[in-house]
């Protein structure tokens, strides 16, 4: 492994052991905090073949487990935030301000998986059908179904989502 690569892997992994102390000495503080969350599960499927190339086995479908916080709902801030967990694999994303919607958007990333990483370029990202339309704070459960270029920090790797999620906390 290039020095280079170690260090940015190194660095990263200072970062994400920074951010875990910093959740857990404000966790007191964020527990009054609401923070608007949605739960639940779906399939990331159509994989095109340079997510196969970078080692993603099929096309899919693959089920994931997903976590979603949409913008200014609760204590939640102006981002979006997007997060699909596998079974040995978990991939977030950010928009920094406000909803995805049918225009691909640049999102930030990172995942965890045999090392934690930030994904050196932003990946785009689009919903392409939300049921419903709007989410407000009594919103009981939602669908997303949308698409994800540069999946995995994967030039050219495109795949779409489909989920169902239920609010959290009840």
């Amino acid at each position: 492994m290039p020095l280079g690569r170690l260090g940015r892997r190194l660095r990263t992994a200072s970062l994400v052991a920074g951010l875990a102390s910093i959740l857990v000495a404000t966790s007191a503080a964020a527990a009054s905090a609401q923070t608007v969350e949605f739960r639940g599960g779906g399939y990331l499927s159509n994989l095109s073949q340079a997510c196969q190339d970078a080692g993603w086995a099929a096309a899919g479908p693959f089920f994931v487990n997903v976590r979603y916080q949409p913008p200014r709902l609760g204590a939640n801030g102006p981002q979006t935030r997007l997060s699909f967990y596998l079974s040995h694999y978990a991939a977030g994303y950010t928009l920094a301000r406000g909803n995805l919607n049918r225009r691909f958007q640049p999102v930030a990333g990172g995942a965890v998986g045999p090392d934690a990483q930030l994904f050196d370029r932003p990946a785009r990202m689009r919903v392409v059908q939300q049921t419903p339309a709007n989410v407000r704070m009594g919103t009981p459960r939602l669908r997303l179904r949308g698409q994800i270029r540069r999946m995995d920090s994967v030039p050219g790797c495109t795949a779409d989502f489909d989920v169902s999620l239920t609010r959290r906390p009840w």
